[in-house]
């Protein structure tokens, strides 16, 4: 086609993303009851914070709901008032070979962040 592009700089194309976890364990949560874990938050501006909750063992004929709130320090861990809603893990009984499994939930936390003003 005889087209010649102008060679600029692309940093994104071989980017590769530094993966920081912080690994915390959670066994045997009791029907209706309050778990809470501490979790650093990274310096601001240094990636979007992705928490993965992984490995939740679920029975697929049971219901299955859990919320997700975040509280600044700041505020005091014991002032739930102030806590904010981050995202929910919800699974609905349903018939399958496997009545157990494994699941897995993302939630993006630097939008929330910014909208309670946490640095």
């Amino acid at each position: 086609m005889g087209y010649e592009f102008k060679k600029v700089d692309i940093p994104w194309l071989n980017y590769k993303l530094t993966k920081k976890a912080t690994r915390t364990k959670i066994e045997k949560i009791a029907p209706g009851k309050i778990t809470r874990v501490l979790v650093n938050k990274s310096a601001k501006g240094k990636a979007d914070e992705v928490p993965v909750l992984e490995n939740i063992e679920t029975e697929s004929s049971k219901f299955i709901k859990f919320d997700v709130f975040v509280i600044d320090k700041d505020d005091g861990s014991e002032e739930l008032d102030k806590a904010e809603y981050a995202g929910t893990f919800a699974l609905v009984p349903h018939k399958t070979k496997d009545k157990k499994g494994k699941s897995t939930i993302n939630l993006r936390l630097t939008k929330l962040y910014g909208d309670i003003d946490v640095c």
